[in-house]
């Protein structure tokens, strides 16, 4: 309002000044009072876009470090996931139940050895059902303390697991009950597994998601994959941003790089840290910021070769033509101006539509790259739980059925252990390409993460599904991927597990959990398989 009456006195002065010292022509009293007011109308306009795309800009740059960070998260959980069913494995060894029974600690000793040389465990420990450790091997005998109550459980004969960061980085913990069926009176021996992620396996994380990682124990930095100075300023910004649990995302600018940096709590006295480049949002920003002020000089041309024309003929297409440019700047790009002159109102119609459109242009780019994962070129994990939860109230609503596929790549690590990361990213980018050639448009696939993908199968039954999947199973054996005869069975295969809506399931994430567990079997009996969901699974 200030500036509206501001504008108001100053084009007063102009008219008065003109009228009462100069003698001009009619057309130039309308010409220099309307350039006045179209300049200050169409600068305004143009700044309050700017402040506008930037604040939508900033709200995506958010969303895609939080859809890092989880995608992070995720990466950890799974190992946690592998950690907990190596314990159960292990503890089911009818080898170390003979050795207790025996009370043969020296064999006891030696299978675990093997055991840790064989997964590269922290420590393997085997406490007795009082509690005390009856055999180790550790690098660090020293138990978490996060840890030491999950062995209240194990001897409650309960298989659990827990995250923790410690000075030596993030360890993951899995105990479990030593051969039995477990139950409320089971009393005996308790097998714990540490599993240490240090800054090594943060590098290979780093080098896998284009992400800078950092731990945090008790506002002490005890791993990273920055340089000291930089971490040290990681860990200032979340102590000086910190509300509780509450996720504050910061900026951090280093070396002409910029970051948004998000975290999360990992324990009781730990925080994990990610750190996301963000030079690719800002570019967008700046090359929006920049079409727009290109626009804006090119209408403050044109305004000026409209205001020489009679008033009569100047107002009612710009009337039009702000209420259409005040559209634009709240959001509404679907206003176009009907171009119906070659004349200057054509061509500053032309313009405003250019603006819109490249705008519009930018922000589906932005969007783009916050929904899709950058390395397949498949959705990523968040956009994939938004559609899933859209797809099942959809199938709910029309009575339709919705399959899911989650399949995982067999001995993936074995591949990128043998040829490296670049060839093992190779192999994710063929896959993701054969996974779009096998399903239809309406199909949904996505990077699930790391080496897991997700298929959404809408209006398909489970047998359909199946089909799908063979389909997907054989161009995936059939590809000839580099290196491929080196893995275990002489090929590149992978394992899928399918659930069907509402046959199996009839919310989202039990969906994604029988899926999961189809992958499970799939994976853990034969590979390269196909294993649909059915009744009574878990006792197969």
């Amino acid at each position: 309002m200030v500036g509206q009456r501001m504008s108001e006195k100053t084009l007063k002065k102009i008219v008065a000044f003109s009228e009462t010292n100069m003698s001009v022509s009619v057309g130039i009293k309308i010409l220099v009072p309307f350039f006045v007011v179209m300049l200050i109308v169409v600068a305004s306009l143009s700044y309050f876009v700017i402040n506008k795309i930037s604040e939508k800009i900033e709200q995506m740059e958010v969303r895609r470090a939080v859809a890092v960070l989880n995608s992070t998260i995720q990466s950890v959980e799974e190992e946690r996931e592998t950690l907990v069913t190596y314990a159960s494995l292990l503890g089911d060894s009818v080898e170390i139940e003979q050795a207790l029974k025996n009370g043969d600690k020296r064999k006891l000793y030696e299978i675990l050895v093997d055991s840790k040389q064989v997964s590269r465990q922290q420590k393997i420990i085997i406490f007795d059902r009082n509690g005390q450790i009856l055999v180790q091997v550790a690098n660090s005998p020293k138990i978490h303390e996060d840890a030491a109550p999950l062995i209240k459980k194990g001897l409650a004969g309960i298989t659990t697991s827990t995250l923790a960061v410690s000075e030596n980085g993030l360890e993951i913990y899995a105990i479990t009950p030593v051969h039995s069926s477990s139950g409320v009176n089971y009393r005996g021996p308790v097998l714990l597994l540490d599993r240490h992620i240090g800054e090594k396996e943060l590098d290979i994380i780093k080098k896998r998601e284009g992400v800078e990682i950092t731990l945090i124990l008790d506002r002490t930095v005890v791993a990273s994959t920055l340089e000291p100075a930089l971490a040290f300023q990681v860990l200032r910004d979340i102590t000086v941003s910190s509300q509780g649990n509450k996720l504050v995302p910061t900026r951090i600018v280093w070396n002409d790089m910029d970051y948004i940096n998000v975290w999360r709590t990992i324990g009781s006295r730990g925080l994990i840290s990610i750190m996301v480049p963000n030079d690719d949002l800002i570019a967008i920003k700046q090359g929006i910021s920049m079409d727009i002020v290109r626009t804006t000089l090119l209408a403050m041309l044109l305004v000026f070769l409209c205001a020489t024309l009679i008033a009569k003929v100047l107002v009612r297409p710009l009337q039009t033509m702000m209420r259409i440019t005040k559209a634009i700047t709240q959001g509404d790009f679907t206003q176009k101006i009907e171009v119906i002159t070659r004349d200057e109102f054509g061509e500053l119609g032309n313009g405003i539509n250019f603006m819109a459109e490249r705008i519009k242009e930018r922000l589906d780019q932005a969007e783009h790259l916050a929904t899709v994962d950058g390395l397949t070129g498949l959705y990523n994990h968040r956009f994939f739980q938004q559609r899933i939860a859209q797809e099942i109230q959809r199938a709910e609503r029309t009575g339709s059925a919705l399959s899911l596929i989650i399949l995982d790549i067999d001995y993936f690590k074995h591949y990128n252990d043998n040829l490296g990361h670049p060839a093992g990213d190779k192999v994710l980018q063929v896959i993701a390409k054969l996974l779009a050639g096998s399903i239809r448009s309406v199909d949904i696939a996505a990077r699930y993460g790391g080496e897991e993908f997700a298929v959404i199968l809408v209006n398909t039954g489970a047998l359909d599904a199946y089909d799908v999947g063979e389909r997907i199973r054989l161009a995936v054996e059939g590809y000839p991927f580099v290196g491929r005869e080196g893995q275990p069975n002489g090929k590149v295969t992978v394992s899928l597990g399918i659930a069907s809506y509402p046959d199996n399931a009839s919310n989202k994430d039990d969906l994604i959990k029988l899926a999961d567990d189809a992958l499970y079997k799939a994976k853990y009996i034969s590979k390269n398989k196909v294993v649909l969901y059915y009744a009574d699974f878990e006792d197969c």
